[in-house]
């Protein structure tokens, strides 16, 4: 799970540290840099081998921008051309750490790539070498039993001794990387903003190429037709919990009910749904006869239950299209589900509603407030209190009147 991360000089982010927890929730008002912090982790997330590709960060839902309107730019403030972050987690109860200091290859072409040129960073010194080594595992710990940590200033102060013992560990790292730190990789490579869309969610548009699920919600009949029993039974608990009127969830095969005249040409899904609360001749319906609220919920639930999809994205405005009576109780119950398929997911929103059924003093829920300052920048806090203290000013309250 990640974390800590921090952001430096990302767009309208001067500077952010954030301690997550399983499910994090960051509010705000349109335009105060919500999306921006996910198209940050979304960016460090895309570095392989040192390099960001365009095509990578496209693919991830980030909002591609020309160089200079991707690292901030603030009033009264000197540039700088540099975007900085590091990211901390733990897998299995290891520890792991990545450092980023991405520079663009070339500032006069919008589709540049970016280079984390992290070997130059200013916290790469000894000390913090000698840290992170031995949160990567403890490999150099290994290689070196005698290395003590008060041994730091004296190793510090040789420069020789300190390259000496970096291509130790470098060395060391590429013939045996444990297996955790694989595991981490992906957990932070594979993250991924979803957005859904009515069309994209209904089969009509198909954007997004990723797969099993697109970003847009393209391919959800594909992603639940894939599902195993397990997957099965506990999509149907929990979408039956909040539909209402579902009875079935059926997959079309060889467009039997297309044939009968149960869905438009239009469409590619091959997904229907059995109204309990309609007669048995009316009460099949296609993805094009479904409100919007409803393919969001099973959207969302589909990518949490999967072992297909990334352990760790970001929805982003979760609560388009969704009923504020829904909304709260949903998110909230969201924990437990993604608690037990082992996920952890940052969600946007613009709800003030959503607060006020929250477990805010369960320790795997993070709430997060996010703003603009005078001078642009985003501010990003965390929100801490006590069900006491929300008894008699709701956190809705305290939003609307701007005290978060």
């Amino acid at each position: 799970m990640i974390k800590e991360i921090t952001i430096k000089n990302y767009k309208s982010i001067f500077s952010a540290s954030l301690d997550l927890g399983k499910l994090n929730i960051f509010i705000g008002p349109n335009g105060s840099g919500k999306t921006n912090l996910l198209e940050a982790i979304a960016t460090f997330s895309a570095e392989k081998d040192g390099r960001i590709c365009i095509e990578d960060l496209i693919g991830k839902g980030v909002r591609v921008a020309k160089p200079e309107l991707t690292i901030g730019s603030f009033y009264g403030k000197q540039g700088h051309k540099v975007i900085e972050g590091s990211i901390r987690g733990d897998v299995n109860g290891k520890l792991f750490s990545k450092i980023y200091k991405l520079i663009c290859e070339d500032w006069e072409n919008v589709y540049s790539d970016w280079i984390n040129d992290y070997r130059n960073h200013p916290l790469m010194n000894m000390e913090h070498f000698i840290r992170n080594s031995a949160v990567l595992g403890g490999a150099l710990h290994n290689f070196h039993p005698n290395l003590l940590a008060e041994k730091m200033e004296d190793y510090s102060k040789s420069l020789g001794e300190f390259k000496t013992l970096r291509r130790t560990f470098e060395n060391k790292e590429r013939a045996d990387i444990p297996h955790y730190t694989e595991v981490a990789r992906k957990h932070l490579a594979n993250f991924l903003i979803y957005s859904p869309s009515p069309s994209a969610l209904r089969g009509f548009t198909n954007e997004s190429k990723k797969v099993p699920l697109g970003l847009h919600g393209e391919g959800l009949d594909l992603l639940i037709s894939s599902f195993n029993n397990e997957e099965q039974n506990l999509l149907y608990e929990f979408a039956c919990h909040y539909i209402g009127w579902l009875q079935r969830i059926i997959l079309e095969e060889n467009d039997q009910f297309k044939t009968d005249g149960y869905k438009l040409s239009r469409s590619n899904s091959t997904l229907f749904f059995m109204d309990k609360l309609m007669q048995k001749k009316n009460r099949l319906l296609s993805v094009e006869n479904v409100d919007d609220g409803t393919l969001r919920i099973l959207f969302y639930l589909a990518l949490i239950i999967s072992s297909k999809t990334p352990s760790f994205f970001a929805l982003d405005n979760i609560e388009t299209g969704l009923n504020p009576l829904l909304l709260s109780p949903f998110v909230n119950e969201l924990i437990d589900l993604i608690k037990r398929t082992q996920k952890q997911i940052l969600i946007t929103t613009n709800s003030p509603i959503l607060l006020d059924i929250l477990d805010i003093e369960n320790t795997d829920i993070c709430l997060f407030s996010v703003k603009r300052t005078q001078e642009g920048q985003t501010e990003i806090k965390k929100i801490s209190f006590s069900r006491k203290e929300l008894e008699m000013d709701p956190l809705s309250n305290k939003w609307i009147r701007g005290d978060l």
